[in-house]
């Protein structure tokens, strides 16, 4: 199959389009409460969310992120994105997680929280539906900028391809010490 192709989810009303794509070998599904495929990924899916922040080493707060996923997906909240790429036998192989947020003097923009394609997934037509399916959902709630902070050069490489500019510099001078127990 060369077309990337809508894929028909069947929900107790009947079938309906969905913003879900079969790409290749793989299925792109957009995660919200009415669509049963998410139903049933939406745990594994939170299970790999909160695994990326030690995986990776994010600064992310778990119990942040969890109660922020959950919350997007049982309030079928409008300002989360979360997309899954899913194989043939249904199991999860890559993911993104995106948000609104007020960012300083921007206002507010989408940051792109999570992004991540397991190894072995040599489907870049994923990555490319992905990135427009952020875009499509940032352009629709018309906000100005897509931030994401990554931790290497190479992740912001990725990033790079699709557009994305340096924008601030982090710099970290970290402190090993040890706080004493009587503060």
């Amino acid at each position: 199959m060369n077309q990337v192709q809508p894929i028909e989810v069947a929900n107790g009303n009947g079938v309906h389009p969905t913003e879900n794509y079969q790409i290749g070998d793989y299925s792109l599904v957009d995660i919200y409460r009415g669509d049963w495929v998410s139903n049933q990924i939406f745990r594994p899916f939170h299970d790999r969310c909160l695994n990326f922040v030690t995986k990776y080493n994010y600064e992310t707060d778990v119990q942040w992120l969890s109660n922020g996923l959950v919350q997007a997906f049982h309030q079928s909240n409008p300002y989360w994105k979360m997309l899954v790429a899913l194989d043939k036998q249904g199991k999860i192989v890559g993911h993104t997680i995106s948000y609104t947020e007020t960012y300083q003097a921007l206002g507010n923009v989408a940051f792109i929280l999570q992004w991540e394609m397991d190894r072995g997934v040599r489907e870049p037509r994923l990555a490319r539906m992905g990135m427009k399916l952020v875009d499509e959902w940032v352009r629709r709630l018309r906000l100005p900028d897509i931030l994401v902070v990554t931790n290497n050069e190479a992740h912001a490489r990725l990033f790079r391809f699709y557009g994305f500019k340096n924008f601030r510099l982090i710099l970290r001078n970290h402190i090993n010490y040890e706080i004493p127990a009587t503060l």
